[in-house]
């Protein structure tokens, strides 16, 4: 049997989330855009696209063109950009690091477009250690769907029970089991997210030496 884990990015290898976060909310505040608090815990864990879609059905007055909201917050922020470097979360490549050592085989499935997922494993400096990076844009539907953990597994030719994910957020947790892998989830009490049904859970990346082989 094959030793295969797949990581998730946006909350799992960085701290991501807070930061899309509260820029999310001033760029609304900077519009005078009327939106609730739920409003924005729903895009935590969520493609770029569903997010718009939600904003368009929930706000009064949004946006009808995502280019055109995108543009506008990139123009906004252009000035700002986020540090991703001081996100990375604590031993990230550490347990990647570690991992390979110990004969897995890695990948990363995100809902994250390609070029951000590529610009964030650079950072962490773990290209050399993985397999093959899936981005959700590439699936007409990404987290909660099943399709893009599917696929991996396929990439491995394996079914996807013989597989682990490590996830975080509501929409990632759910993808995973629905593909019928074991998962382990990263903590995190913020935002309302429901992270029930995962296997095991764990506070800091390295504690996945601790878990990994009770899954396996």
């Amino acid at each position: 049997m094959k030793k295969i884990i797949i990581f998730d990015m946006d909350g799992v290898l960085i701290d991501s989330e807070p930061v899309y976060y509260e820029r999310q909310r001033e760029f609304l505040q900077y519009k005078k855009f009327d939106f609730s608090e739920e409003l924005l815990d729903s895009m935590v864990g969520n493609t770029g696209e569903k997010t718009f879609q939600l904003f368009k059905e929930e706000i009064p007055g949004f946006y009808q063109i995502k280019e055109e909201f995108t543009e506008e917050k990139r123009i906004y922020f252009k000035d700002r950009p986020v540090n991703y470097k001081a996100i990375i979360n604590q031993n990230a490549k550490e347990i990647i690091t570690w991992l390979k050592s110990e004969g897995w085989s890695i990948s990363i499935a995100s809902s994250s477009p390609l070029d951000h997922i590529l610009k964030i494993v650079k950072l962490i400096e773990i290209e050399e250690f993985l397999d093959y990076i899936v981005s959700g844009e590439d699936f007409v539907e990404s987290k909660p769907n099943p399709e893009i953990y599917n696929h991996v597994a396929s990439l491995y030719q394996v079914a996807s029970k013989e597989c682990i994910a490590v996830e975080d957020s509501t929409f990632g947790i759910e993808a995973a089991l629905k593909s019928g892998m074991k998962v382990i989830c990263k903590i995190d009490t913020r935002y309302g997210i429901n992270q029930d049904g995962a296997d095991v859970y764990i506070d800091n990346l390295i504690e996945i030496k601790d878990k990994v082989y009770k899954l396996f």
